[in-house]
Order: C-alpha cells, then structure tokens, then sequence
C-alpha cells in the first residue's frame, strides 16, 4: 500500500486501509488530527517538515508525518540508512525523498522543540521561506479531487491488463453490464472516437512521429501493464471495482520490451502505427563552447541516467449540464467485440 492512511494504533503504525474496524475495538488511534500540542501549535515532526520543504502536493504527507513520529519513538537518533527503512512503506512522487530524510534530521535535533518563527523574511535569499500551503498539508487538511462530492456523482473502475504487451482478442461486458449498480460498461470502440489532440509536450515542442490522437482505452493491443481495456461506470467505487471482475477479455500473449537499450533496437514495436519505439526526438543546435567546455575540464563523467518517475497528473471535478448534445455528436452504439482473429490466448477476468 502506499502509506497515505497511516495512523498509529496503541502507538504501532499501521495502514488504515488495511484494519478491520473490530480490530480498532478499544484501541487509542492517533491520526495527524491528534498529533498538535494543546495549543494548537504544530507538532516538531511537522515543523521539521515545513522547514527542509519535506512536502509537495501534500497527498502523502499526513502518513509520512505519523511514521516519522512513530520512527523517532521507536530511535530517537536514526542514522540514515534507518531512517530510510523507516519510511519505506510511505511513497511520495513530488521531492524525491531528501527533503524527508532532512525534515527528519532536524527533528532530531530540535530536541521536541517547535521553531515557532512562522513570518516570511524581508529578503528571501539566504533564509528559509515557509509555505502558505504547509499548513494546511501538514495538518491533514488539503482537499484533492477524491474529497469533493457533488450530488448525483458517479464512481468508475477501470479494467487493466495484466500483460506488458498482447493483441486484444475478444471483450465480453455483457456480466458486467448486468451486475446491479451498474450505469455503463464502456469499451475502446464506445470512446476512442472521442479522444482529441492527446500529445505530450515533448511530443508538441520536438520532431515527432506519433499522431496527434491516442486512444483513450487500448483498443487492438495492450502495451503495459495497467493499460485501461475497460471502463466501468457505477453508483459506488465497491460496485465498480466488483463488475470490472466480470468483464472477460481475451488476450495473445506478445514479447514485451524491456527496457531502454531493447525498446531502441526496434526489435519488437510497441506502437506498430509508428513503425518505430521513438515516439519524439528533441534536439538543439549545436554549440562550440559545449565541446570547448568538455575539452576544458579537469574530469568528464560520461554516465546513464534513468528516470522512473512520471510526470505529475493533473486531476478536476466538474458538473455538466443537462443540455443536449450537439446534433452533429448523437449517442453512438458500437460492437462489444475488438476482432475475431484466431489467436492462442491466455483468458481471465482481467482484476483492476
């Protein structure tokens, strides 16, 4: 799990996700509510993350303050290899990790004791700037796109593949579309035809040779694990989640490609409209001082970095209206099934 919901239960981390409520039965539970002195202050934990800019967006933060409490109850001095360990059941997208690391050093040694300067500097440069937001974050009182509830709102689970790559054989979503809550089952063919101009901004900016439209949902063939096949929409999140286990999507098996070096020999290609794994190159021009500067240096260090995050997504609620659609885009019924070629396959309800 990811460590958002952590809280402490008799003073032992756990995630809240996965407790049963009889199992809290006469326990005392800690959330990031009931860590703040009697005054109101901020706890140091969470000073300490306000000062070494330990958050981001703010998502994960509520659990990453509890486990660090929870470490320095258990060590009050962790070096930095515990300190790691300690938070490894917390993930975090936004700061890379270091900016925690640091928040907890100067818990450690502010002793228990708050900084209570909260004020922003005359000049900036040279001091530490609070943010307007921490706060609010630290406290466990940020609002994000799954905190909102409008009336009438319906909840969606989305069916995924299990496989790196494979052809999409057959789509069956009549059990789903039967099972009770269910609004619509939507396939490829219900919903690609809506996708607009759907390129990176890599992909805007660089020579590239991907089409502008991309396919909302895979329609002919997965390319990793966790494409969207299927999209259940439902009168709750539990009834999704139960119908997207009715849908039965036969697949053929291909051989994925692994890896930076394989995807570059064009062995097997991933996106077969662009006859090629390079979706976009982005080049500048050339400058003589790069190559002086390089000629210059006293060492040069010629390495392979490897960037494993995502960009950060971005997320919105929105009521539509109950207005018409347009006469030139009527509601459209489409075939539930993506093709009909003979293929051995392996076949399961696809698990979101």
């Amino acid at each position: 799990m990811c460590g958002a919901c952590t809280v402490l239960l008799d003073g032992v981390v756990v995630r809240a996700c996965l407790v049963f409520a009889v199992q809290a039965n006469s326990c005392v539970i800690t959330t990031i509510e009931g860590v703040a002195d009697e005054d109101g202050g901020s706890h140091p934990v969470q000073d300490a993350m306000s000062r070494a800019h330990g958050l981001q967006c703010g998502f994960c933060t509520p659990g990453m303050v509890m486990s660090i409490i929870a470490l320095l109850e258990r060590n009050p001095d962790p070096d930095d290899r515990e300190i790691r360990e300690g938070l490894s059941g917390n993930l975090c997208r936004c700061t890379g990790y270091q900016g925690i690391v640091d928040a907890v050093r100067i818990a450690v040694r502010s002793n228990g004791v708050t900084n209570a300067e909260q004020g922003r500097p005359a000049v900036a440069l040279g001091h530490v700037v609070r943010r307007t937001e921490d706060r609010r974050l630290l406290t466990g009182h940020g609002q994000y796109v799954d905190d909102v509830r409008l009336p009438g709102t319906l909840q969606v689970a989305f069916v995924r593949s299990p496989f790196p790559r494979a052809d999409i054989v057959d789509i069956d979503v009549s059990a789903a579309e039967r099972f009770p809550g269910v609004r619509a089952a939507y396939t490829p063919a219900d919903l690609n035809h809506l996708a607009r101009d759907m390129r990176s901004t890599i992909e805007i900016f660089a020579t590239s040779t991907a089409p502008p439209f991309r396919e909302l949902l895979a329609s002919a063939q997965v390319r990793y694990v966790g494409d969207p096949v299927v999209m259940i929409v439902a009168d709750s999140r539990y009834i999704a989640e139960d119908a997207a286990e009715l849908v039965d999507i036969t697949y053929a098996e291909l051989p994925p490609v692994i890896g930076l070096d394989a995807a570059l020999r064009d062995e097997h290609i991933v996106q077969a409209e662009l006859g090629t794994n390079i979706a976009a190159t982005l080049s500048s021009p050339p400058d003589p001082r790069v190559d002086d500067a390089f000629a210059e240096a006293t060492f040069v260090l010629d390495e392979t970095f490897e960037q494993h995050r995502l960009a950060e997504e971005q997320a919105a609620v929105a009521a539509l209206s109950s207005a018409a659609p347009p006469a030139a885009s009527p509601p459209r019924r489409f075939s539930r099934r993506c093709c009909t070629s003979p293929a051995t396959s392996w076949r399961q309800p696809s698990r979101t």
